[in-house]
């Protein structure tokens, strides 16, 4: 997740705070707040404003949906689906709970309920990026890359500014062998992706992270199209950026150990590239 966006997160994590302590019964965002919550891993927060809010009134949507916030977030993924389930039933036009209904299924690897809640999700609203966004990872995985493809392009008109989806637009596009398409997309999530935006030291080195296997992806397509040159550039970017001191080879961080994997690749094809008389394909 960008730095400035999780920023925004705590921002908005704290009012919600505020206002819960100034007034314990109102319970209208508490929906809003756990998905917060959820998103930063607040583990303990949100365990204490699921608490009270079953005893104020466990009979509102908002409060099974910060229930089943908490249960997804402690890996109980069928108590969450319950939940989330239960908030529908309560309120069968309460759209906010689609969205997480359809994350739990995916994490049980049920892909056909999953794409069904979030296409609910995004009928009640139409704004709901990470529906659509999931979506296109759902049928993308099932191979069906021109859906994917249209829901990436429908996460990325309502945020355009987010790297990750220009970065899952590129990969797509690269799947359907529309090498030039996925450069322009790969070029405008690296923009985005800029490590240096924002106040958290943690998520912009993840920033970094996803903007280095960005440009490793940018790197094959310029290959793909035959321009040797821009893909030698795109390698070098890679390593140049590359600080060994921020990833131990016994670090356990997914992450940290896909882009030591990218960069092993990067530095392979240079000098592949390099013994093969360094040709530029382009010409």
């Amino acid at each position: 997740m960008p730095s400035n966006i999780t920023t925004d997160l705590n921002t908005a994590s704290t009012l919600f705070s505020s206002m819960l302590i100034s007034d314990p019964f109102r319970l209208d965002f508490l929906d809003h707040y756990s998905n917060i919550l959820h998103t930063l891993s607040s583990h303990s927060q949100l365990a204490f404003v699921t608490h009270p809010s079953t005893s104020i009134s466990l009979y509102r949507p908002e409060t099974h949906i910060a229930i089943g916030n908490y249960y997804s977030l402690t890996h109980r993924h069928t108590d969450a689906i319950q939940s989330f389930r239960l908030a529908l039933h309560l309120d069968r036009n309460f759209a906010a709970a689609w969205t997480p209904l359809g994350h739990e299924y995916c994490k049980l690897e049920n892909t056909h309920a999953a794409i069904e809640a979030y296409r609910r999700a995004v009928e009640g609203n139409n704004k709901d990026y990470r529906a659509f966004v999931r979506l296109g990872v759902v049928y993308e995985g099932l191979e069906k890359r021109s859906f994917a493809l249209h829901y990436y392009r429908r996460a990325v008109a309502l945020r355009p500014g987010d790297g990750d989806m220009w970065g899952l637009m590129g990969g797509c596009l690269m799947g359907m062998e529309r090498a030039e398409q996925a450069i322009e997309a790969l070029k405008r999530g690296i923009v985005c992706n800029d490590y240096g935006i924002g106040d958290e030291l943690g998520d912009a080195f993840h920033a970094k992270c996803r903007r280095l296997e960005m440009m490793f992806q940018l790197a094959k397509a310029y290959e793909k199209v035959r321009d040797r040159l821009e893909a030698t550039k795109c390698l070098e970017s890679c390593l140049d950026e590359f600080d060994k001191k921020e990833y131990p080879e016994n670090s356990v961080d997914p992450l940290r150990v896909k882009v030591i994997l990218i960069v092993e690749q990067a530095r392979l094809l240079l000098t592949q590239w390099t013994a093969a008389g360094g040709d530029d394909l382009s010409g």
